[in-house]
């Protein structure tokens, strides 16, 4: 399990953008969009969830949890819970197409934070 990865000494950086995705309405959206409605991977994403993260973290994403800390969600967390819900394999180039899925109320706000401060230094408006 993911107890042994949580244990690691050490801290990421401040921006990884991996944890950024782990939203659960988000996920369960992109499954559904991939898989087809009433797919059964939408099940099983929603039991590794249930089994492999702290409750806290499904509940609030937006928190800085201390499993986010440690671990990386791009290469330690998204590649099995996507496997786990019938999309084994599936290529980080392509987690773009997860965040294209995100409602706003789904977008972290360091993330709406961010893209502010671009459009702020390109002078568009936000």
């Amino acid at each position: 399990g993911l107890g042994a990865l949580a244990s690691r000494s050490g801290r990421r950086g401040a921006f990884s953008t991996g944890r950024y995705l782990l939203h659960p309405g988000a996920l369960a959206r992109f499954v559904e969009n991939e898989l087809g409605g009433g797919a059964p991977g939408l099940g099983a994403l929603r039991e590794w969830w249930r089994r492999q993260l702290p409750p806290a973290l499904i509940e609030d994403p937006f928190e800085d949890h201390p499993l986010l800390r440690q671990v990386k969600a791009r290469t330690e967390l998204l590649p099995p819970m996507l496997a786990a819900a019938g999309l084994p394999d599936f290529p980080y180039t392509r987690y773009h197409e997860i965040a294209a899925t995100m409602e706003p109320a789904e977008i972290h706000p360091e993330v709406v934070e961010k893209l502010d401060a671009v459009c702020r230094a390109f002078g568009v408006d936000a």
